[in-house]
């Protein structure tokens, strides 16, 4: 069962993919992985468990941001094929210029 916050911790990103931070739970997230990630390499400097720990923090504060985000209001999911066809244009030239967007 997943349960969600009141109010998203991250909100997905515009350009690119993950997410962001965008309440003080999640900047507060993203500031103990780079806390983290400075004690690893400061403590392991010669050890090769640092990028372990490094990448077990990345993946958990990915699983968090996993639960605890929102998706974009601004995005839609549409298919061309729920599109109706204006009088003036073929129905496949429709289908085409669709795929190419």
């Amino acid at each position: 069962m997943r349960v969600r916050p009141s109010k998203p911790w991250f909100v997905r990103r515009n350009i690119g993919l993950g997410w962001r931070p965008a309440s003080w739970q999640a900047w507060s997230l993203a500031a103990a992985l780079v806390l983290v990630s400075v004690v690893a390499v400061v403590a392991f400097k010669s050890s090769g468990i640092r990028f372990a720990v490094i990448l077990g923090a990345a993946a958990l504060y990915t699983v968090v941001a996993a639960i605890t985000s929102a998706t974009r209001p601004d995005v839609q999911e549409s298919s061309d094929a729920d599109r109706p066809v204006p009088e003036d244009e073929p129905a496949g030239e429709t289908r085409l210029r669709g795929s190419i967007r």
